[in-house]
């Protein structure tokens, strides 16, 4: 059962409201002429939705009442008024509320109106929901993910970039952690592929990065995930190499060839050539010659 609170300081149009909402199949909870009573009501009864007159009783209007609850509990709110001016109305908007009703009301949009609020309210809660879920759950990836809009404008971080970023926490578009990010976007942009894999610079290592495209539903492109992979988690880790052979340790407790380890886990390639203390050490006799 739909719960309403009305906030109406006419006696009229209260009555109408009470009368005709209840013979709809809402409860009302109560009514009430001023801001100060709506706000304790609110936080008492958390209603479904609030119908608010602007102007009502009180040392604050309707609008300022709304803008406070909305803020505090998030409660739907549709106005009723009596001016149809361009400001207030902006006003309202702006304040949280999802619909206004100009009085005198008119029984016709009366009840649309609360159901078109009530079904907009659900669906984004439900978003919020499940935007939140997804954010949990990005963050729990063992995965460094930059999500942008189709400019590079930084979106969304998770919190495995989030512990390598450090001091470069606050950056707010991708070609602040590197600067060929602008050529990568311009050239996914331009190609049937959903996906590029990049070398990048970065934190003095070569990396592999995706960039991915995001489209919406309409498959009309909104923005574009960068995944970092894996091969920046160990930053400031340890690892165990050994002391005769210079061979290291993985997570696994196999032994691999430093050479071979560097390049798999760091995508660096290696030229080969002979340092001054090993020329001096093996070919001494060709140098004094």
């Amino acid at each position: 059962m739909t719960k309403i609170l009305i906030v109406e300081d006419e006696a009229i149009s209260s009555l109408f409201l009470e009368e005709y909402l209840e013979k709809l199949g809402y409860t009302i909870l109560e009514t009430v002429d001023n801001g100060n009573d709506a706000y304790t009501l609110a936080e008492k009864y958390l209603p479904d939705l609030i119908i608010m007159d602007i102007n009502i009783k009180g040392k604050i209007n309707g609008i300022e009442t709304a803008e406070k609850i909305y803020s505090s509990f998030g409660i739907p709110i549709i106005y009723l008024t009596a001016y149809s001016d361009k400001d207030t109305v902006e006003k309202a908007i702006k304040s949280g509320s999802f619909a206004y009703l100009l009085k005198p009301i008119d029984e016709k949009y009366l009840e649309p109106t609360i159901k078109i609020v009530l079904e907009k309210y659900r669906n984004e809660e439900k978003l919020k929901f499940e935007t939140k879920l997804l954010n949990n759950v990005i963050n729990k990836m063992d995965t460094a993910l930059i999500f942008t809009d189709i400019k590079g404008n930084i979106k969304f971080i998770n919190d495995e970039i989030k512990s390598i970023l450090n001091e470069k926490i606050n950056i707010t578009n991708i070609t602040d952690l590197f600067f060929e990010a602008k050529n990568y976007i311009y050239e996914l942009q331009n190609l049937e592929e959903n996906t590029i894999c990049k070398k990048i610079y970065f934190d003095k290592k070569i990396l592999h990065i995706n960039i991915s495209k995001v489209e919406d539903e309409k498959n009309r492109l909104y923005g574009f995930i960068f995944n970092f992979g894996h091969n920046i988690k160990n930053k400031g880790s340890q690892l165990s190499i050994c002391s005769f052979c210079k061979k290291i340790k993985d997570n696994s407790g196999k032994w691999f060839d430093i050479e071979k380890y560097v390049q798999e886990n760091f995508n660096i390639a290696f030229s080969h050539g002979i340092c001054i203390d090993c020329t001096n050490k093996y070919y001494s006799d060709v140098i004094k010659d």
